[in-house]
């Protein structure tokens, strides 16, 4: 199972694929990450965090521990006033 490594994607593949949580490998990958888009739920934590909640996904294909894209993305996001509108 490939997976995202947002929480709420790892929770819902869990759930989705309960059946398969011992018998076939679990793999997370950066290239599944949905959009990063303009809000706080879209950072993820850090790998170092998530290992220590789901030490059976191996996140070895994840370069940075730390969340880069959303970093990267920061000036893209949208001010407190477009979020107000």
């Amino acid at each position: 199972v490939i997976v995202s490594p947002m929480l709420r994607c790892i929770q819902t593949a869990k759930l989705s694929f309960r059946d398969h949580v011992n018998s076939v490998p679990w793999v997370s990958h950066e290239g599944c990450r949905e959009e990063l888009g303009l809000l706080v739920g879209n950072k993820r934590r850090s790998i170092t965090d998530i290992k220590a909640d789901y030490s059976e996904i191996n996140f070895d294909d994840i370069e940075h521990d730390e969340d880069v894209l959303w970093d990267e993305y920061g000036d893209r996001r949208e001010t407190l006033l477009e979020k107000s509108e």
